[in-house]
């Protein structure tokens, strides 16, 4: 890389080639650890925002309909973490639950939460919370079998 100026230690220049490499220069550990945090935040609202948009595509069959949702569920549980996961299952429950038409048909609110979907709803929160609690200390590749048994 480089030679370290004469009036620095070997300690500070290891420490200055971390910086480097993280892209921390500066910041020490909680910038380390801000970016961490913002990234989690980011992935949470994109899994929101697929969660809405694959509800809207919608085929009615009678008094629940056939949505997209369920392989976003398992796009959530696959590329998050199971706390990010949880979060953005629950947020989207949250802000549904508020009155944002986030659900099938383009619903929202506490009417169904509480109706024929909500079931299905409230069942993708509680089921990923099993999937974490039991799955998730086995390597990542051991969650395809239960979630594709979980889908079918």
């Amino acid at each position: 890389m480089g030679e370290k100026p004469a009036a620095m230690t070997d300690a500070e220049a290891s420490t200055t080639a971390r910086e480097r490499e993280r892209g921390t220069r500066g910041a020490g550990a909680k910038g380390a650890g801000t970016a961490s945090r913002t990234r989690s935040v980011a992935f949470v609202g994109l899994t929101i925002a697929l969660m809405s948009v694959s509800a809207w595509v919608s085929v009615p069959l009678g008094p629940v309909p056939f949505t997209l949702q369920t392989f976003v569920m398992v796009f959530a549980l696959l590329a998050l973490a199971p706390k990010e996961c949880l979060a953005a299952i629950a947020g989207y429950l949250i802000l549904g639950g508020v009155g944002l038409p986030l659900f099938s048909s383009m619903r929202g609110g506490l009417g169904v939460l509480a109706g024929p979907t909500g079931g299905f709803l409230w069942g993708f929160f509680f089921n990923s919370t099993n999937i974490c609690k039991r799955f998730f200390h086995f390597a990542q590749t051991n969650l395809y079998v239960p979630l594709c048994i979980s889908v079918s």
